[in-house]
């Protein structure tokens, strides 16, 4: 199939491995599990790479390795939310949740043990909610008119 070269190969435990070398030097590795899960490893020829889960209830995860150290996650719910999962190789995680109904929500877990949380709502307002170490939660919103207001 022009130049792409396909390997198949079944494991014991009922597992059913596709590898696939495209002729680009992409290599695909598609993993389809006992359990009606299936794992596609797409490694690129840049040096990322990544992996697409499509979970049997309906969710599909993509992990993206990049060639500079940071993981990125993307989970794609039945639900129709999208997740994001940023770990950076800093020691920061973020993750960013795309909601059905529009709006936008990143959480940030930084080293140093504090949680922000960044929601974009569909009207245009912005609310960080950070949860700091001691146990406060810190809200700061930001309207699409440019005021900031916190709520400690």
């Amino acid at each position: 199939t022009g130049g792409d070269t396909v390997k198949e190969r079944e494991e014991s435990g009922g597992d059913t491995v596709k590898e696939r070398e495209e002729s680009g030097g992409d290599t695909v590795k598609e993993h389809e599990l006992s359990c009606g899960d299936t794992v596609k490893e797409h490694e690129e020829s840049g040096e990322d790479t990544v992996k697409e889960h499509e979970e049997s209830g309906g969710d599909t995860v993509k992990e993206h390795e990049e060639s500079g150290g940071d993981t990125v996650k993307e989970h794609e719910e039945s639900g129709g939310d999208t997740v994001k999962e940023h770990e950076e190789s800093g020691e920061d995680t973020v993750k960013e949740c795309e909601e059905s109904g529009g709006d936008t929500v990143k959480e940030h877990e930084e080293s140093g043990e504090d949680t922000v949380k960044e929601r974009q709502e569909s009207g245009g307002d912005t609310v960080k909610e950070r949860e700091e170490s001691c146990g406060d939660t810190v809200k700061e919103r930001e309207d699409s008119g440019g005021d900031t207001v916190k709520e400690h």
